[in-house]
């Protein structure tokens, strides 16, 4: 995480517990140009409800999620 840019959105996401605690939002709200994520995440019946926060991760070349296969 430390070797990444991270932001968040609506609430702080808190990787202790891999959740976000509703009490405490944060002041920049989901930005209005990804409203069309939680209207096509509605459409296809994804998810029941507008979400609330959002976590964006920049990765540099060479940097990203690994898989790995047991």
């Amino acid at each position: 995480m430390k070797h990444r840019s991270v932001r968040h959105y609506g609430f702080q996401f808190e990787y202790g517990s891999n959740n976000v605690n509703p009490d405490h939002p944060l002041e920049e709200k989901i930005p209005d140009e990804c409203d069309f994520v939680s209207e096509r995440l509605l459409e296809q019946n994804l998810v029941a409800w507008v979400p609330e926060q959002l976590t964006v991760n920049q990765y540099e070349p060479g940097q990203g999620i690994v898989l790995k296969i047991i």
